[in-house]
């Protein structure tokens, strides 16, 4: 199993150990992605004190799937950075690791994730400005290997939001068609043949750059993030590399 997602995990370099509550500067507090999310109480709260997060980046919008949005992880979870900038594939890459001041932001919640960006309207936050972020945070290195949990359809809860997962043994229901339509984003399906009522949307960008490729057929292992939309889980996947077609 390791060998049918090794590409995807070799993408980045540099052991994570961003989970560690490990000491940060002269006043600050660093805290696991947890223990930060946890702060999040059903309304929208601004950081007042200083509060420092590490963790890998794990999203791209160079193909437009994660638009206005850093997501890091470490092995605690994962959370959003609502970011107004549509080119943060040329800051950040897959695997970056990076260290965020968190002091004036605020948690904002959306379908059981957290996001942090500038206050908003009801529960909601905005993307804060880019010169902004880049004053926030540091590229502290690589990592070696991603955070990647293996899960199934059926068990995804708000947990898995906004992290890696593996979904293994998994089949395509739309296998021989294209992944979008020219510049038109479209939901394509991924269901567990051991429970076929399971099944989970994998939400495909039409400004990708493999829109017209053709979606595999057969049994496959899928590696991508966990995002939320519509009262639904789906399936967020940067290139066709992170889909392993079993032999």
């Amino acid at each position: 199993m390791l060998r049918r997602w090794t590409k995807y995990v070799v993408l980045v370099v540099g052991v994570l150990l961003a989970g560690c509550e490990v000491s940060g500067g002269e006043g600050e507090e660093v805290l696991s992605i947890r223990r930060l999310t946890a702060r999040y109480e059903g309304y929208p709260m601004t950081i007042t004190e200083s509060v420092v997060v590490e963790g890998e980046v794990i999203s791209t919008d160079r193909s437009d799937e994660f638009y206005n949005r850093v997501i890091i992880q470490d092995d605690t979870g994962g959370v959003v950075f609502m970011v107004d900038c549509d080119t943060l594939h040329l800051i950040h890459t897959i695997g970056d690791r990076l260290r965020v001041e968190c002091r004036g932001l605020t948690l904002g919640g959306y379908g059981g994730g957290v996001r942090l960006g500038v206050e908003g309207v009801e529960e909601q936050v905005e993307a804060l400005p880019l010169a902004d972020w880049m004053w926030r945070c540091d590229n502290v290195g690589r990592s070696e290997r991603l955070h990647i949990t293996t899960a199934k359809i059926a068990s995804l809860s708000a947990a898995n939001l906004y992290t890696n997962v593996l979904l293994e043994g998994v089949r395509f229901v739309e296998a021989g068609e294209q992944w979008a339509e020219r510049k038109e984003s479209l939901s394509r399906h991924i269901v567990d043949p051991e429970q076929t009522t399971d099944t989970l949307v994998v939400r495909m960008s039409g400004y990708s750059e493999f829109w017209d490729a053709r979606i595999p057929a057969g049994v496959c292992d899928v590696v991508g993030v966990v995002d939320y939309f519509g009262n639904n889980y789906q399936l967020l996947i940067a290139s066709p590399d992170a889909v392993f077609v079993r032999e």
